[in-house]
């Protein structure tokens, strides 16, 4: 073989270990969300899949609508989580810019936006009494 080519396997094995890398560290994914004071859990795998749901009896003292909204809001709270965690650990590919394509690629495919830059707090306002996101004023006081 000559120079080129060898230059060539070398960026094909290279590529493989990151993809097995990224294999492995994609199957260790697990985004967790809480509602309730984590009488609701929600835990999901990398693509969204539901690993786990538990809604504990001491979710049983609210409302139905306060339990529903809680496990939306521990659905929304898992998914975020994992989303973030993919993006870890497909760090190693965002800085390959052969690879970035594909990668843009594969994050519309579980349909992960791309970061575009850092990450910004969230500054939305608290949820109100009637909206989906909203814990009643009680459950906050049990957490501290």
């Amino acid at each position: 073989m000559n120079t080129a080519e060898n230059a060539l396997v070398e960026k094909v094995e290279e590529l493989r270990a990151k993809q097995r890398r990224a294999q492995q560290a994609l199957a260790l994914v697990r985004g967790k969300g809480y509602g309730l004071n984590a009488a609701v859990v929600v835990e999901l795998d990398a693509r969204g899949e539901v690993l786990r749901l538990e809604i504990d009896e001491a979710a049983s003292k609210y409302d139905m609508a306060s339990v529903a909204s809680a496990v939306r809001r521990a659905f929304a709270d898992a998914r975020k989580d994992a989303e973030k965690q993919v993006r870890q650990a497909l760090g190693e590919f965002t800085a390959d810019t052969e690879m970035a394509q594909a990668l843009e690629e594969l994050q519309s495919h579980f349909g992960i936006a791309p970061q575009d830059g850092p990450s910004r707090p969230n500054t939305a306002a608290a949820p109100g009494p009637g909206e989906d996101d909203y814990e009643p004023p009680a459950s906050w006081l049990e957490r501290a």
